[in-house]
């Protein structure tokens, strides 16, 4: 006998229900999400204090655990907590530092002999003195003079 139509579409329903919750875990589990959650992870906020693998139990209690957050005094939680920030900016410190990020421009003016500093590329690096007394014209030639005297450095 055959199945009503009602049957087959919730047969189908079903099916492809099942084939997108498998795909979806696939897909997570490859990306490792599902490992963070696991040890908890993935936007949760760990207990500060040191060796501990506990959640955080929020900002009312500092983010220490239950646990930490009963049987560890507050002044000694603070101090774990300034502790940890002093290592956290020396970290962020050194890893500003070492990516050598940014242009260290030389701001000096492009005219020779002047020891006036000046505002940089965007008035082609010559200070406001020889903006003011130098035409276009000059001011162009004292830049190619200049860039001919310093060859750039290699990246």
């Amino acid at each position: 006998m055959a199945k009503p139509i009602h049957g087959l579409l919730d047969s189908l329903i079903e099916q492809f229900a099942s084939a997108i919750a498998a795909r979806a875990e696939q897909m997570l589990s490859r990306s490792g999400a599902l490992r963070l959650a696991a040890r908890g992870g993935a936007g949760v906020r760990m207990c500060p204090f040191p060796g501990c693998k506990n959640a955080g139990a929020g900002p009312r209690n500092r983010w220490f655990c239950r646990e930490h957050s009963r049987s560890v005094p507050v002044r000694e939680q603070k101090r774990i907590l300034v502790e940890r920030a002093k290592e956290n900016a020396t970290a962020a410190r050194l890893a500003r530092a070492a990516s050598g990020t940014g242009r260290h421009l030389d701001m000096r003016c492009r005219v020779d002999g002047c020891k006036n500093v000046s505002r940089g590329p965007r008035f082609g690096y010559i200070c406001d003195e020889h903006r003011k007394e130098l035409s276009v014209k000059e001011q162009r030639e004292a830049r190619e003079k200049w860039n001919a005297s310093h060859p750039k450095k290699a990246a």
